[in-house]
């Protein structure tokens, strides 16, 4: 059944309560070591970069080019909801339930891999004119605290290359240590999409992969380019609905796909 924005908010609430780290005031000498790399990063990219602080539920850093994309005045407090209220209403329960489910990820993986993933989500958000344009936004945790608990987390923001105005936000995590892909479940779908069956080469692919092959791996031995194999590995994900190909590999054996 679909979720209500209000029960994915409440979610959302809930779990950033959770993840409250234990920090002192003394810690925040450490956001001072980031902001000169991130002013050279946001002046010779042009990517528009911002920290936001679990521990005071706030943005603690946004670049210049952050403010002027958006259209933020220096003396606006960007607060919890950050740029939110400029995004496409019909990307933001999309965004919202892609925050809740990496958040659910990060209290559930060890604390020393919390830096491992990133969150990586493409929407809509209003332009100056009141028009639309495609963003891209990296998202990550840049510092933990001593337990090893998320504590600022940063968003690196560019224009996107697609400028589809009419297509939904689109979100995707990544294991940046070991490449493994993950994707939002859709709340509408339980189960594999049976218009979509695996094809022949999915399965194989998939079949690799439980064996243990990484995707270079998987790419020789199939003569394929590492792109080609990570694209099936997305679509396979995609058509099964989970999150990752772990989850594939077990529905794919419970279906004897595999």
């Amino acid at each position: 059944m679909m979720e209500t924005l209000n029960e994915i908010y409440s979610q959302y609430q809930a779990l950033m309560h959770q993840l409250k780290p234990s920090v002192q005031e003394s810690d925040y000498t450490v956001l001072q070591k980031h902001i000169p790399f991130l002013e050279r990063l946001d002046a010779i990219d042009r990517s528009s970069i911002s920290i936001f602080d679990l521990n005071r539920k706030s943005h603690v850093y946004a670049s210049p080019s952050y403010r002027n994309r958006l259209g933020i005045r220096d003396d606006d407090n960007l607060g919890l909801e950050g740029f939110d209220r400029l995004m496409h209403p019909d990307d933001y329960l999309s965004a919202l339930r892609s925050s809740v489910h990496f958040m659910r990820l990060m209290l559930d993986i060890p604390a020393d891999r919390a830096r491992n993933y990133k969150l990586i989500q493409d929407f809509r958000i209003q332009n100056g004119t009141g028009g639309w344009h495609r963003v891209v936004e990296q998202f990550t945790c840049l510092e933990t605290d001593h337990t090893g608990k998320p504590w600022l987390a940063l968003s690196i923001l560019d224009i996107s290359p697609d400028q589809d105005v009419h297509a939904v936000h689109r979100a995707t995590l990544i294991d940046t240590l070991t490449g493994e892909l993950y994707t939002i479940p859709d709340a509408n779908k339980t189960g594999t999409n049976d218009n979509e069956p695996l094809s022949g080469r999915e399965r194989q692919v998939l079949s690799l992969i439980s064996e243990g092959f990484v995707s270079k791996q998987v790419a020789d031995k199939l003569f394929l380019s590492v792109h080609t194999v990570n694209t099936h590995r997305r679509n396979i994900i995609g058509k099964m609905n989970v999150s990752n190909t772990a989850e594939a590999i077990r529905q794919a054996r419970d279906m004897a796909l595999i």
